[in-house]
Protein backbone atom coordinates (compact mmCIF):
# COMPACT_ATOMS: atom_id res chain seq x y z
CA UNK A 1 0.00 0.00 0.00
CA UNK A 2 3.01 2.20 0.92
CA UNK A 3 4.19 1.79 -2.72
CA UNK A 4 1.32 2.57 -4.57
CA UNK A 5 0.54 5.41 -2.81
CA UNK A 6 4.21 6.72 -3.36
CA UNK A 7 4.31 5.43 -6.76
CA UNK A 8 0.27 7.76 -6.44
CA UNK A 9 2.29 10.80 -4.99
CA UNK A 10 5.11 10.76 -8.03
CA UNK A 11 2.61 10.56 -10.58
CA UNK A 12 0.26 13.62 -8.72
CA UNK A 13 3.32 15.53 -8.86
CA UNK A 14 4.42 14.80 -12.55
CA UNK A 15 0.54 15.86 -13.55
CA UNK A 16 0.78 18.76 -11.43
CA UNK A 17 4.16 20.11 -12.69
CA UNK A 18 3.41 19.12 -16.60
CA UNK A 19 0.10 21.66 -15.98
CA UNK A 20 1.75 24.25 -14.55
CA UNK A 21 4.49 24.36 -17.56
CA UNK A 22 1.63 24.65 -19.94
CA UNK A 23 0.06 27.54 -18.45
CA UNK A 24 3.77 29.76 -17.65
CA UNK A 25 5.09 32.62 -18.68
CA UNK A 26 8.55 31.04 -19.01
CA UNK A 27 9.70 30.66 -22.51
CA UNK A 28 7.40 32.82 -24.17
CA UNK A 29 7.85 36.20 -25.84
CA UNK A 30 6.05 37.86 -22.87
CA UNK A 31 9.49 36.28 -21.24
CA UNK A 32 12.07 38.62 -21.24
CA UNK A 33 14.80 36.81 -18.93
CA UNK A 34 18.04 36.31 -20.89
CA UNK A 35 17.80 32.59 -20.21
CA UNK A 36 14.58 31.37 -21.43
CA UNK A 37 12.76 33.99 -22.88
CA UNK A 38 12.21 33.91 -26.50
CA UNK A 39 12.12 37.35 -27.47
CA UNK A 40 14.02 39.57 -29.51
CA UNK A 41 13.80 42.25 -26.97
CA UNK A 42 15.09 40.27 -24.04
CA UNK A 43 18.34 40.74 -21.79
CA UNK A 44 21.47 40.85 -23.18
CA UNK A 45 23.82 37.58 -22.25
CA UNK A 46 24.78 38.60 -18.22
CA UNK A 47 21.66 40.07 -17.43
CA UNK A 48 19.03 39.12 -14.71
CA UNK A 49 17.10 35.55 -14.68
CA UNK A 50 14.02 36.82 -12.93
CA UNK A 51 10.80 36.69 -15.35
CA UNK A 52 8.30 38.56 -13.54
CA UNK A 53 10.05 41.50 -12.59
CA UNK A 54 9.19 43.29 -16.37
CA UNK A 55 5.86 43.56 -15.06
CA UNK A 56 5.17 43.02 -11.78
CA UNK A 57 6.55 43.86 -8.01
CA UNK A 58 5.71 43.18 -4.65
CA UNK A 59 6.88 46.43 -3.18
CA UNK A 60 6.99 50.03 -4.17
CA UNK A 61 4.77 48.81 -7.40
CA UNK A 62 2.75 51.78 -9.07
CA UNK A 63 -0.89 52.71 -7.83
CA UNK A 64 -2.62 50.42 -10.05
CA UNK A 65 -3.75 46.90 -10.22
CA UNK A 66 -1.58 43.76 -10.71
CA UNK A 67 1.30 45.11 -8.25
CA UNK A 68 2.38 46.81 -11.62
CA UNK A 69 6.35 47.82 -12.09
CA UNK A 70 5.95 49.98 -15.32
CA UNK A 71 5.98 53.35 -15.07
CA UNK A 72 2.88 54.82 -17.26
CA UNK A 73 3.03 54.39 -20.99
CA UNK A 74 1.35 57.37 -23.02
CA UNK A 75 -1.82 59.08 -21.15
CA UNK A 76 -5.17 57.12 -21.65
CA UNK A 77 -6.37 60.44 -23.56
CA UNK A 78 -3.99 59.78 -26.11
CA UNK A 79 -4.96 56.58 -27.40
CA UNK A 80 -7.81 56.30 -30.07
CA UNK A 81 -10.26 53.28 -29.93
CA UNK A 82 -12.01 51.17 -32.47
CA UNK A 83 -15.36 52.66 -33.63
CA UNK A 84 -17.89 51.97 -36.83
CA UNK A 85 -21.02 52.99 -38.27
CA UNK A 86 -23.35 50.85 -36.29
CA UNK A 87 -21.36 51.92 -32.92
CA UNK A 88 -22.44 55.54 -33.97
CA UNK A 89 -25.69 54.97 -35.00
CA UNK A 90 -27.96 57.35 -33.08
CA UNK A 91 -24.91 57.91 -30.43
CA UNK A 92 -25.48 54.45 -28.47
CA UNK A 93 -22.02 53.79 -28.32
CA UNK A 94 -21.60 56.79 -25.93
CA UNK A 95 -22.61 54.42 -22.87
CA UNK A 96 -20.13 51.63 -24.55
CA UNK A 97 -17.48 52.79 -22.91
CA UNK A 98 -16.14 52.40 -19.48
CA UNK A 99 -16.28 56.11 -17.91
CA UNK A 100 -15.42 58.05 -21.17
CA UNK A 101 -16.41 59.17 -24.52
CA UNK A 102 -16.61 56.86 -27.45
CA UNK A 103 -13.14 56.05 -28.99
CA UNK A 104 -11.14 56.64 -26.00
CA UNK A 105 -9.87 54.56 -23.24
CA UNK A 106 -11.01 55.22 -19.51
CA UNK A 107 -8.28 55.38 -17.18
CA UNK A 108 -9.83 52.63 -15.44
CA UNK A 109 -9.02 51.02 -18.33
CA UNK A 110 -6.85 47.57 -17.64
CA UNK A 111 -6.49 47.44 -21.19
CA UNK A 112 -3.71 50.33 -20.66
CA UNK A 113 -0.93 48.21 -18.46
CA UNK A 114 -0.79 45.85 -22.09
CA UNK A 115 -0.51 49.14 -23.53
CA UNK A 116 2.73 49.99 -21.00
CA UNK A 117 4.62 48.08 -23.56
CA UNK A 118 2.45 47.46 -26.97
CA UNK A 119 2.02 51.21 -27.16
CA UNK A 120 5.32 50.84 -29.21
CA UNK A 121 6.90 54.05 -27.21
CA UNK A 122 7.45 52.52 -24.07
CA UNK A 123 10.71 50.95 -23.83
CA UNK A 124 10.86 48.03 -22.15
CA UNK A 125 13.59 47.61 -19.30
CA UNK A 126 15.57 50.91 -17.59
CA UNK A 127 14.15 53.45 -15.82
CA UNK A 128 10.75 52.37 -16.87
CA UNK A 129 10.84 49.92 -13.79
CA UNK A 130 9.62 51.02 -10.46
CA UNK A 131 12.17 48.27 -9.21
CA UNK A 132 14.84 46.99 -11.47
CA UNK A 133 15.36 43.73 -11.08
CA UNK A 134 18.96 42.08 -8.96
CA UNK A 135 21.69 41.36 -11.03
CA UNK A 136 22.67 37.53 -10.79
CA UNK A 137 26.47 38.47 -9.89
CA UNK A 138 26.50 41.11 -7.72
CA UNK A 139 22.91 40.35 -6.03
CA UNK A 140 22.27 44.28 -6.50
CA UNK A 141 19.66 45.73 -8.09
CA UNK A 142 20.58 47.31 -11.01
CA UNK A 143 19.16 49.06 -14.30
CA UNK A 144 18.35 46.79 -17.29
CA UNK A 145 19.33 47.35 -20.64
CA UNK A 146 16.82 44.98 -22.88
CA UNK A 147 18.26 43.69 -25.81
CA UNK A 148 17.32 45.05 -29.53
CA UNK A 149 17.62 48.08 -31.94
CA UNK A 150 15.71 50.38 -29.62
CA UNK A 151 14.35 48.40 -26.36
CA UNK A 152 10.76 48.72 -28.23
CA UNK A 153 8.02 46.57 -29.44
CA UNK A 154 8.30 46.24 -33.16
CA UNK A 155 6.27 44.46 -35.47
CA UNK A 156 2.54 43.29 -35.26
CA UNK A 157 3.09 43.14 -31.32
CA UNK A 158 3.57 47.18 -32.09
CA UNK A 159 0.33 48.27 -31.83
CA UNK A 160 1.08 52.68 -31.25
CA UNK A 161 -1.16 54.56 -29.56
CA UNK A 162 -3.78 54.59 -32.86
CA UNK A 163 -6.44 51.62 -32.13
CA UNK A 164 -8.88 52.37 -34.61
CA UNK A 165 -7.82 50.02 -36.88
CA UNK A 166 -7.91 46.93 -34.01
CA UNK A 167 -10.96 45.27 -31.80
CA UNK A 168 -12.63 47.77 -29.18
CA UNK A 169 -11.37 47.66 -26.00
CA UNK A 170 -12.68 48.61 -22.73
CA UNK A 171 -16.47 48.58 -23.90
CA UNK A 172 -19.45 47.63 -21.73
CA UNK A 173 -20.52 44.12 -23.11
CA UNK A 174 -24.18 44.11 -22.33
CA UNK A 175 -24.32 47.79 -23.61
CA UNK A 176 -22.95 46.57 -27.06
CA UNK A 177 -25.05 43.48 -27.23
CA UNK A 178 -28.36 45.39 -26.09
CA UNK A 179 -27.44 48.19 -28.78
CA UNK A 180 -26.18 46.00 -31.73
CA UNK A 181 -28.93 42.91 -31.64
CA UNK A 182 -31.84 45.01 -30.17
CA UNK A 183 -34.06 42.10 -31.89
CA UNK A 184 -31.90 39.33 -29.90
CA UNK A 185 -31.40 40.15 -26.22
CA UNK A 186 -31.49 36.44 -25.79
CA UNK A 187 -27.36 37.39 -26.21
CA UNK A 188 -27.12 38.50 -23.05
CA UNK A 189 -27.66 34.82 -21.72
CA UNK A 190 -24.25 34.53 -22.51
CA UNK A 191 -22.64 36.19 -19.40
CA UNK A 192 -22.54 33.91 -16.55
CA UNK A 193 -22.52 34.32 -12.86
CA UNK A 194 -18.73 34.67 -12.99
CA UNK A 195 -18.51 37.59 -15.43
CA UNK A 196 -17.27 35.90 -18.16
CA UNK A 197 -18.96 35.21 -21.43
CA UNK A 198 -20.03 31.75 -23.02
CA UNK A 199 -17.90 30.81 -19.20
CA UNK A 200 -14.53 31.42 -20.55
CA UNK A 201 -13.70 35.04 -21.69
CA UNK A 202 -13.53 37.23 -18.56
CA UNK A 203 -15.11 40.54 -18.56
CA UNK A 204 -13.97 42.71 -16.19
CA UNK A 205 -16.80 44.28 -13.88
CA UNK A 206 -18.61 43.34 -17.55
CA UNK A 207 -16.22 45.28 -19.31
CA UNK A 208 -14.23 44.07 -22.43
CA UNK A 209 -10.61 44.41 -22.25
CA UNK A 210 -7.26 42.99 -23.80
CA UNK A 211 -7.61 40.22 -21.04
CA UNK A 212 -10.93 39.07 -22.66
CA UNK A 213 -9.23 37.27 -25.41
CA UNK A 214 -5.64 37.00 -24.09
CA UNK A 215 -4.18 35.17 -21.67
CA UNK A 216 -0.55 37.21 -20.87
CA UNK A 217 0.44 34.11 -19.18
CA UNK A 218 -0.16 31.06 -20.94
CA UNK A 219 0.46 30.92 -24.63
CA UNK A 220 -0.49 27.55 -25.34
CA UNK A 221 -2.93 28.69 -28.04
CA UNK A 222 -0.74 31.48 -29.54
CA UNK A 223 -0.44 34.01 -29.54
CA UNK A 224 -1.87 34.19 -25.82
CA UNK A 225 -5.67 33.33 -26.93
CA UNK A 226 -8.29 32.12 -24.04
CA UNK A 227 -9.76 29.85 -27.43
CA UNK A 228 -8.44 29.13 -30.37
CA UNK A 229 -9.02 31.27 -33.82
CA UNK A 230 -9.87 27.69 -35.63
CA UNK A 231 -13.43 27.76 -37.74
CA UNK A 232 -13.66 31.58 -35.89
CA UNK A 233 -14.34 29.84 -32.23
CA UNK A 234 -12.73 32.85 -30.29
CA UNK A 235 -14.85 35.28 -32.27
CA UNK A 236 -17.94 33.35 -32.15
CA UNK A 237 -17.83 33.55 -28.37
CA UNK A 238 -19.31 37.22 -28.34
CA UNK A 239 -20.70 37.15 -32.13
CA UNK A 240 -23.48 35.04 -32.75
CA UNK A 241 -23.69 34.30 -35.80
Amino acid sequence: MKKLLATLAVVSAVAVASSAFATSIVGTKHDLSSITGLSGLKQPAGGTTQVCVFCHTPHNSAKTKALWNRKGATLDSAFRTYTSGIMMEGGAADTWFQGTTKGQFSAKSTSLLCMTCHDGATTMGGAVLNNNPYSPTTNQQEATAIGGTSGLITGAANLGTDLTNDHPVNIDYDKAATSVNTARPSSLALRDGTGKVAGVLPFQNGIMECSSCHNVHDNAIKPFLRVSIEGSALCLKCHIK
